[in-house]
């Protein structure tokens, strides 16, 4: 079995930032669910790196996007 994969919804944000922020963490824009609202997927490490440098939790220098982020995650089994 691969890894596990994951989505997030970045609410609220800019669509060129959040496009740079999934190149540069390994993840794929999966869905532009309106203007407002983009979605990442990929897999589930690096989809919670992306949300992370999103928000600006793992590296302040970095990618401190102005949005909310929802996290799911697929099944396990």
């Amino acid at each position: 079995m691969g890894p596990i994969g994951a989505m997030a919804a970045m609410i609220g944000g800019d669509e060129g930032a959040v496009r740079q922020l999934a190149a540069d963490t390994d993840v794929d824009v999966a869905n532009l669910n309106s203007p407002g609202q983009i979605v990442i997927s990929g897999e589930r490490a690096k989809v919670e790196i992306a949300v992370g440098l999103g928000q600006g939790t793992r590296d302040p220098s970095r990618h401190a996007l102005e949005c909310r982020w929802r996290l799911s995650f697929a099944p396990d089994g």
